[in-house]
Order: structure tokens, then C-alpha cells, then sequence
């Protein structure tokens, strides 16, 4: 299943990552402040650290894997309620959205993140 990896391939000057090598990562949830670089950074799963320089990644999971390490993840930064079935929902829309837009990528592209953008480095 296509999934979303930090990477360090395709680096340009003002990228930055503290996240490990090929730890699966997240769209951002950002703010409202338009000074702030939250939009422009993936997050990682495991390390909950910030990179932006990802790609897409041809991996052995299951959705329902995906799911759970999304839901852990979220659930150990403060996002989600485990007693909330809209967070559940909410989740379950989320995994929808990182895999129709991962599916779109071609493996191993570096790829940039601005704002609500997403698309290959050239």
C-alpha cells in the first residue's frame, strides 16, 4: 500500500527534518496564524517530529494497521478522544485522505507540502 515516508531526498535550501528515514508521516493539522511554517511540514508517526522532505512509499500494511498507527499517533499528540466517536469518524476520513492522495504519487518522487498543496519536486 502507497503511504506517506520522510526522506531526505530532494532537499532544497529552507527544508528542514528531525524525523527518521522512512517513518511513515502525516499531513499537519495546522492554525490559523499565516506566519507559521505548519503547513508546509509533514509529521512523524513514531516520532512526532516535523520534516519536509517526503515522498511515497510502496509498503506491506494493511489499512487497518495504517488506521491504528494513525490513531495512536493522534491520540498520544491530544487530537483524538478514544470516547468520541466523531474522532473515530474524524480518523476514518483521514486514513481516506492519506491514501487516495499517496495513490496519486509515484514511489520514491520527492514531494512538497504548501499549505493545502501537494505535489512533485521538480
Amino acid at each position: 500500500m502507497k503511504v506517506f515516508v520522510a526522506t531526505r531526498a530532494g532537499a532544497e535550501p529552507g527544508d528542514f527534518s528531525q524525523t527518521i528515514e522512512g517513518e511513515l508521516v502525516r499531513l499537519p493539522i495546522t492554525c490559523d496564524d499565516p506566519t507559521c511554517d505548519c503547513g508546509k511540514a509533514m509529521t512523524g508517526l513514531g516520532s512526532g517530529l516535523s520534516t519536509t522532505t517526503f515522498t511515497v512509499r510502496d509498503i506491506d500494511i494493511d489499512r487497518a494497521m495504517y488506521r491504528q498507527l494513525l490513531w495512536d499517533t493522534l491520540l498520544r499528540d491530544g487530537w483524538v478522544d478514544e470516547d468520541k466517536d466523531e474522532d473515530h469518524d474524524w480518523v476514518d476520513r483521514l486514513v481516506d485522505l492519506h491514501l487516495d492522495l499517496a495513490e496519486k504519487f509515484t514511489p520514491e518522487v520527492p514531494l512538497r507540502l504548501a499549505g493545502d498543496r501537494l505535489y512533485e519536486r521538480r
